[in-house]
């Protein structure tokens, strides 16, 4: 009887440390897990930061290209339109008138820088 008491006082104190050795076990898994979801929650959370910024940049962009796109139709409207106007005045015989304006008005602005020049050496 006395054996069998010891061998089973042995059992439980083999059972009590290995008891205490998975306990140890387990706090020491439970901060790694702790430790392993804060650095991914972090690393989810950066994640989601740089796609609502590349998400902003993307509309930003889109909207230049679409302000872009507008001007650029604009612009080749107005380009159709002088084309138009161009083409009448062509046809009209007023490219003569249009080209003997544009030298008047070349001369003049001429005229006015030197007269501008003389006042400033006057001045000085």
């Amino acid at each position: 009887w006395t054996e069998v008491l010891q061998s089973r006082r042995e059992n439980a104190a083999d059972r009590a440390a290995a008891a205490s050795a998975y306990r140890s076990l387990y706090g020491l898994r439970t901060a790694e897990h702790a430790g392993f979801a804060t650095a991914m929650t972090e690393r989810l959370a950066e994640a989601h930061l740089a796609q609502r910024e590349l998400e902003g940049l993307v509309t930003q962009h889109e909207s230049r290209a679409q302000r872009a796109e507008s001007r650029l139709a604009d612009a080749e409207v107005r380009v159709h339109t002088l084309e138009e106007a161009v083409a009448s005045l062509q046809g009209e015989g007023a490219v003569g008138d249009l080209v003997a304006w544009e030298e008047q008005a070349g001369q003049k602005a001429a005229q006015k820088k030197a007269a501008a020049r003389r006042q400033g050496l006057k001045r000085a």
